[in-house]
């Protein structure tokens, strides 16, 4: 039978690494230290492939919202009818689970937006639902607003000029109706002076957020 040649490789282990493998090795579940590393090599190559999924679905969820707009499938919103519109699109959720939001709102948007107050009326109720509509509309005045790049994630792989705003980032506006860990980002470009709204996703399909994750537990 043919044995393969492995090639092997020098590692430079931090102490706490050093300690883990060990300690992992003592409690039976690998047999040396080599195993480890190849387990957490899967591991890695595991979520690699993950985010690239995810990024993959971010990207396709993007074509979506560009393609409302050049196919005049949006709607434009004054700052004084923002409010008013989301409440009409969360009264629509809490009837027959629906809603929108935005400056200019592409029609893909509009319906992540009823998704996603229809899922929080159904799992937490009215008064959730409605905070969250809070929620929305000052992201979107925030992320239409702001006067530098503080906040905004530049987007170069949806398209140009595009960038994310984390809805975490206008939690504080809402006072008394802070949601308390709000999961979803607007994608948006701008037009003029037009903020456009193409998609309202769940951070989920984010792989920034999962690495940034990562590096804040490591």
């Amino acid at each position: 039978m043919e044995v393969g040649v492995v090639a092997t490789r020098n590692v430079v282990l931090s102490q706490h690494q050093h300690e883990l493998v060990d300690l992992l090795v003592r409690s039976g579940r690998y047999q040396n230290a080599s195993e480890v590393l190849r387990e957490g090599l899967r591991l890695l190559e595991r979520r690699e492939s993950e985010d690239a999924a995810r990024l993959a679905a971010l990207r396709d969820a993007a074509t979506k919202d560009w393609s409302d707009l050049a196919d005049g499938r949006y709607d434009d919103i004054t700052d004084d009818n923002l409010d008013g519109c989301i409440g009409q699109l969360g009264a629509r959720a809490a009837r027959a689970g629906w809603l929108m939001v935005g400056y200019r709102l592409t029609r893909v948007a509009q319906a992540d937006v009823i998704d996603i107050l229809a899922w929080s009326e159904a799992e937490f109720g009215e008064e959730a639902r409605k905070r969250y509509e809070t929620l929305i509309a000052n992201g979107i005045r925030d992320a239409a607003s702001s006067t530098s790049d503080v906040g905004h994630i530049t987007r170069p792989e949806m398209g140009e000029g595009v960038f994310s705003w984390h809805l975490a980032q206008s939690r504080a506006v809402a006072a008394g109706q802070t949601v308390r860990r709000p999961r979803h980002f607007l994608i948006c470009r701008r037009e003029e002076e037009v903020l456009v709204v193409g998609r309202v996703l769940h951070d989920a399909m984010d792989p920034r957020q999962h690495v940034e994750s990562q590096q804040t537990r490591d």
